[in-house]
């Protein structure tokens, strides 16, 4: 749906600007390592020779308390010798100590930006991890992107489709089949009866009789032909029907489940309802048409054998010249009309 192309394609976009600033933090930590290892070199020289100057520190330190020992130890006449003696060794005493204290910062400083190195490395790794994971998200939304697109083509094309099947369900149920017998079918068999029954009336009745017969068999075959023909029309209405409601229960089963739809979604419920309304109104034509067939045709061929009768009795009255001017101008006017028909 439009919707969920719409949040894909704006995750596409923060993973794009995610991806491109934590390329850049691991261009910045891979710098800073490389300073890091530098600096740390440079300290790691400079805390050996510390270390050389420490050494010799220590060893003055050392001596330098033999000699403050020895000096207290001694009886020295001159107490302000002394004095000055013992403050001299403890100056000394303390500049050692100091060198001392240095180095062990300087060392501890080194240490950290060994550490420091090894964090960037690490972190730079971490960030590596995290760059590759939205790279193989990116790539699946953009497939999932593509597999959207490709089933809106064919949610369009359904559509589409649907609503052809409508358009032609709604001209076929405009359309009316004829399945009275026609006029002129009709007014053969009456001129044909008519021509051959110039002897007698009694003969002419019993021809009548006959065509009659005939005229019923074929009424009941038209109406079991078309009766057959609908039923097939039904049947295929209702096969349509019961495809566009398996779609709406599909569509149902979505609302169900908490999940909302999208405007296409929306339209093609909506297109769906309209198709199964049509076609239950088309399936309802059709069953009435059968039903208002067959008392078409049976009060047609009611009223065809009563006027037919009529006719006979009222032939049976006249003289054989008043039915052969009667049948001749009928037979004319017939004539007339399917040329007119040509």
């Amino acid at each position: 749906s439009e919707r969920i192309l719409t949040e894909a394609k704006q995750k596409m976009r923060e993973l794009t600007i995610n991806i491109k600033m934590k390329e850049d933090l691991i261009k910045e930590l891979i710098k800073t390592g490389n300073d890091a290892k530098s600096v740390s070199k440079q300290y790691s020289l400079k805390v050996t020779k510390l270390e050389h100057d420490a050494e010799q520190a220590k060893v003055e330190l050392i001596e330098t308390q033999k000699q403050l020992q020895e000096l207290e130890n001694k009886d020295l006449s001159d107490v302000a010798m002394k004095v000055k003696l013992q403050k001299e060794f403890r100056k000394k005493m303390d500049a050692a100590k100091l060198r001392v204290q240095v180095l062990q910062k300087k060392q501890q400083d080194s240490k950290k930006l060994a550490s420091l190195s090894i964090q960037n490395e690490k972190r730079a790794n971490e960030l590596e991890q995290s760059v590759d994971h939205m790279k193989y998200q990116k790539i699946q939304l953009q497939r999932k992107l593509r597999e959207e697109n490709e089933k809106r083509k064919q949610l369009d094309a359904v559509i589409k489709r649907d609503q052809q099947k409508i358009k032609e369900i709604q001209l076929k149920t405009g359309q009316e089949e004829g399945l009275k017998p026609k006029a002129e079918d009709l007014d053969a068999c009456n001129l044909k009866r008519r021509k051959g029954s110039f002897g007698s009336i009694d003969h002419l009745q019993k021809l009548d009789e006959q065509k009659m017969s005939e005229k019923n068999v074929q009424l009941q075959t038209s109406t079991a032909e078309e009766k057959t023909k609908i039923s097939e029309q039904v049947e295929v209405l209702q096969k349509e029907k019961d495809q566009l409601q398996k779609r709406r229960h599909n569509v149902d089963e979505k609302l169900k489940n908490g999940r909302v739809l999208s405007p296409e979604e929306e339209h093609v419920l909506f297109q769906l309802e309209e198709g199964i309304e049509a076609l239950e109104a088309a399936i309802e034509y059709r069953n009435e048409s059968i039903q208002n067939r067959q008392k078409s045709l049976r009060a047609s061929f009611h009223n065809l054998s009563r006027g037919e009768a009529n006719v006979l009795e009222k032939l049976a009255c006249l003289s054989p010249v008043e039915i052969r001017t009667i049948l001749f101008r009928y037979f004319n006017k017939v004539v007339n009309l399917r040329e007119a028909e040509r």
